[in-house]
């Protein structure tokens, strides 16, 4: 009979998609005896939906996994929900004896989590920079319609500016970014290609609050997710570091578990802001919610709680 702590699932995978085939992972303790797992979720003593799923090599189910190769995965499918309901259940699983089922609460999220946010962030208007148009496609098939522009100089009267993400810094963002915090704009950098930096601006003189922090330090995610989701596998957990080249303090894209995951800075005179996300979202967007959640979060503080004066 299989050990009951293969039932254990790895850590970070608390929230999933609702109405979805949502990919789950063990953790490889020890070799199970069956490659049949017996699966079913419940909410308040109701069987929901429950089924019987191969249990196979992680990476043969999730092309983005990278971690032990013992690793085993099965596939199981969600109920939907409204879109505006996050539904807690309990996972119970074994792998044929029912005396051995393990419980393991999960919630789920509907895909579309901006429902309650739309026609806010339609009002206040997003304005998106994406030449690598991953970021753009993200956003729409969630019924997001940013301003898509293909110029730096072409951002008008929109409340939030994001900076798509895996493109690559150059010196001209860098000075837009710049100038939209001293005109009192406040802008989303999303993750950048790994060889990307930022020049640090490091004087008081120079006009800015600088603040470094981890997303379970910050008020930038919402208080219900999985935060072990972003140091589960290696890939999750980036982050930013601080490096001095040529005598000039710069931030880059780094990963490691001693690295800050969110950066921000604030204008001391116009109340601008920026905020560096150093988390892959966009690259997570369709495996699981919490990249959806955390930049719900992000706008929604954009909006309900903007930059105050250091």
């Amino acid at each position: 009979m299989t050990n009951p702590s293969w039932a254990q699932l790895k850590p970070g995978q608390s929230d999933q998609f609702a109405g979805e085939t949502c990919i789950l992972t063990l953790a490889p303790e020890v070799a199970p005896t069956s490659n049949k797992v017996y699966w079913r979720l419940n909410t308040a003593n109701r069987t929901l939906t429950q089924g019987v799923s191969e249990l196979k090599p992680a990476n043969e189910l999730h092309s983005s996994n990278t971690g032990d190769v013992a690793e085993r995965s099965f596939a199981i499918k969600t109920p939907e929900v409204k879109p505006d309901v996050t539904l807690e259940v309990d996972l119970f699983l074994h792998f044929g004896d029912p005396l051995s089922e393990m419980r393991h609460p999960l919630r789920l999220h509907s895909p579309d989590c901006f429902v309650n946010i739309r026609q806010t962030l339609s009002d206040a208007g997003i304005a998106l920079y994406d030449p690598a148009g991953i970021t753009e496609d993200a956003l729409e098939k969630t019924g997001l319609t940013p301003n898509v522009v293909t110029s730096l100089k072409r951002v008008d009267s929109e409340a939030i500016i994001v900076i798509g993400e895996s493109i690559a810094w150059d010196k001209r963002i860098i000075k837009a970014v710049e100038q939209w915090v001293s005109d009192g704009k406040w802008v989303i950098v999303l993750r950048p290609a790994d060889e990307s930096t930022w020049p640090m601006q490091t004087s008081a003189a120079d006009g800015v609050k600088l603040a470094f922090t981890t997303i379970a330090n910050s008020r930038w995610h919402p208080k219900q997710i999985d935060l072990e989701f972003w140091s589960s596998h290696a890939e999750h957990a980036r982050g930013w570091e601080l490096q001095v080249s040529n005598n000039q303090l710069r931030m880059t894209p780094a990963i490691g578990s001693q690295v800050w995951q969110l950066a921000e800075y604030q204008s001391r005179e116009n109340h601008g802001g920026c905020l560096f996300v150093g988390v892959p979202l966009i690259s997570r967007w369709n495996e699981f919610p919490v990249p959806r959640e955390l930049l719900t979060h992000i706008f929604l503080q954009t909006l309900t709680h903007p930059p105050q004066a250091p």
